[in-house]
């Protein structure tokens, strides 16, 4: 499984159907992590994307 790493990226660039095509398309395992204080609505928007897509989790979870 390949992963990748952007400690910064938004929350709606993380959502974002071009993020989403380019996970699908190279087969990238999403992993998120938020910092304490950092939940706000567009990443749980952006989480729910990227779950119900399965972006990259081969098991069809994030």
């Amino acid at each position: 499984m390949r992963r990748v790493f952007a400690e910064r990226l938004a929350p709606a660039q993380l959502g974002a159907e071009s993020t989403l095509a380019l996970l699908d398309r190279f087969g990238l395992q999403t992993l998120v992590a938020v910092p304490p204080g950092a939940e706000t609505g567009a990443l749980a928007e952006a989480l729910v994307r990227l779950s119900t897509r399965g972006a990259g989790s081969g098991s069809g979870r994030c």
